[in-house]
């Protein structure tokens, strides 16, 4: 198999944010690993974050000009369906000129129009949910899937036949090395908060309009924030002003080196962060996005609060002083934070992107025992 699969392409379709791409991207890193000779091509959306992060990461890729159909007006899913159509057409070509073994989608509606392609051609497909729940495009194609990987534990999806809980395939960084958890380190309280990438000017002011009233207790904490560029400059000169020792940056770089410091983090609740958070075992303030077209984050932020992993603090609703008196009730009970980190082992997955690589793996060899195709006698390490 292994030299079967050596000389084949494998197809990972994916796109819109970056919680699809990630993950993405670390499964390629471990088939890569196995089959050094083999290609593989990435495919997405001619209008998503991939159109730029494909070609940072110097990735083989196309790109197809297709939209997500939620949330929008009935013109535009017209104009979404025509250009559904239209991809499925450089799918067919694409599928043609490379002959991929597999066609793993990986989710958001770039990966639409190329598995339904793969179905229709009967190449098998595998589906990967970062999400607690199905999105759109999953929901779709799941007639047509060989299996679905999901990265959270829905009890509805786990006892179907067609459902793994595999986990998120995350950087490694998250996983290797000493990830012992200590509610305090160096003798303070060290918070890390972000939201994403590109910051989230909701928790940018939560958290800089926090700071008057942390300043009893700032000899106990320490901040690390992740900004973005819009509030960088400003957010970094209230931390002057207040006088809390603080790390203030527009972007970490190296964000697992702030994940290994933190006693706790408040974040967003994306797939990604959800699966970094319990890899590492800190414990989390989730602060879910609620607007349209992000509604996954809540059903990802209840799994982790209903387990006692996190709190949710909805931020339509949350006052300074509730802000507050979560990050107070975090630091004055330790023991709890504890009791959170230990339980995420039982839900940890760090072998989420070599489980994934297996089971494509397995379905493409079903496939070549029903095309009568054999092993040229080699086996997989």
């Amino acid at each position: 198999m292994k030299e079967l699969l050596n000389d084949r392409t494998i197809i990972i379709t994916c796109g819109g944010t970056a919680g699809h791409i990630y993950p993405a991207v670390n499964l390629k890193e471990e088939w890569k690993k196995r089959y050094n000779r083999s290609h593989v091509l990435f495919v997405g959306s001619f209008y998503g974050m991939e159109r730029t992060f494909f070609a940072k990461y110097q990735l083989h890729y196309y790109l197809l000009k297709t939209r997500g159909l939620a949330e929008k007006k009935f013109t535009d899913k017209v104009s979404a369906v025509f250009l559904l159509m239209q991809s499925l057409g450089v799918s067919f070509g694409i599928l043609k000129k490379y002959s991929p073994a597999i066609v793993v989608g990986a989710g958001g509606y770039a990966s639409g129009s190329m598995c339904l392609a793969a179905a229709l051609k009967g190449i098998p497909i595998l589906l990967m949910e970062q999400n607690y729940t199905l999105g759109l495009a999953n929901k779709y194609l799941l007639p047509f899937a060989k299996g679905v990987a999901i990265g959270l534990p829905n009890p509805e999806y786990m006892k179907k036949k067609k459902f793994r809980y595999t986990g998120n395939p995350i950087r490694k960084e998250f996983i290797e090395g000493d990830w012992t958890y200590e509610p305090i380190r160096d003798g303070r309280f060290s918070v890390l908060a972000f939201g994403g990438s590109q910051g989230s000017h909701n928790i940018n002011n939560h958290m800089v309009d926090s700071l008057p009233m942390l300043k009893e207790r700032k000899n106990d904490i320490f901040i690390m924030h992740q900004t973005g560029l819009r509030d960088y400059l400003n957010t970094k000169e209230y931390y002057r002003q207040e006088g809390i020792m603080s790390d203030v940056q527009s972007y970490f770089e190296h964000i697992y080196d702030n994940y290994r410091r933190a006693s706790l983090i408040i974040c967003r609740a994306g797939a990604t962060t959800i699966s970094e958070i319990i890899a590492t075992g800190r414990p989390a303030i989730l602060m879910p996005l609620m607007i349209a077209g992000k509604a996954h984050q809540y059903p990802n932020a209840f799994f982790m609060e209903s387990n006692n992993l996190a709190w949710i603090l909805d931020e339509r609703k949350v006052r300074t002083r509730n802000f507050v008196r979560a990050i107070l009730h975090a630091m004055n009970h330790p023991e709890e934070l504890s009791a959170m980190s230990e339980k995420m082992k039982k839900f940890a997955k760090p072998n989420a992107a070599a489980d994934i690589a297996d089971w494509a793996v397995e379905i493409v060899s079903e496939k070549y025992k029903q095309d009568g195709l054999e092993d040229r006698g080699e086996e997989d390490d």
